[in-house]
């Protein structure tokens, strides 16, 4: 079952950048959400252009069956060590919940932590 949070204001799905894909779980979402959800794509890389999106390069793991399938699709940091997988949202002043799902696809034990910035510094 999937809950989808009252007032959800983003669901990014780092799926793939391929020119002419789509994510059928974004697509759902929005269907739901409405006007309600501030990114109006799935994923993007942040430019100076806009207010999110992927900071620097990640490899893209294929879709491997069933895109809707969340085991199956993502993103990986390049295999050097320290190599981050950076998001960067900005929002406006206030209170938020940030969640996120993680997997390690070929069964390692691999330390992740997840790091927020804010005008007042970086809590880990």
């Amino acid at each position: 079952v999937e809950v989808v949070p009252e007032h959800l204001m983003y669901f990014i799905d780092s799926f793939t950048f391929a020119e002419g894909t789509e994510s059928k779980p974004y697509n759902a979402i929005k269907n739901l959400v409405g006007d309600g959800l501030q990114n109006g794509t799935y994923d993007q890389n942040k430019t100076a252009d806009n207010a999110w999106g992927l900071i620097g390069d990640a490899k893209v793991k294929a879709c491997e069956g069933n895109e809707a399938d969340k085991d199956m699709t993502g993103l990986y940091g390049e295999n050097a060590a320290g190599n981050a997988i950076r998001y960067a949202l900005t929002l406006p002043a206030g209170a938020y919940t940030i969640t996120t799902a993680h997997r390690e696809w070929w069964g390692m034990d691999r330390p992740m932590e997840l790091s927020l910035t804010t005008s007042a510094g970086t809590v880990t």
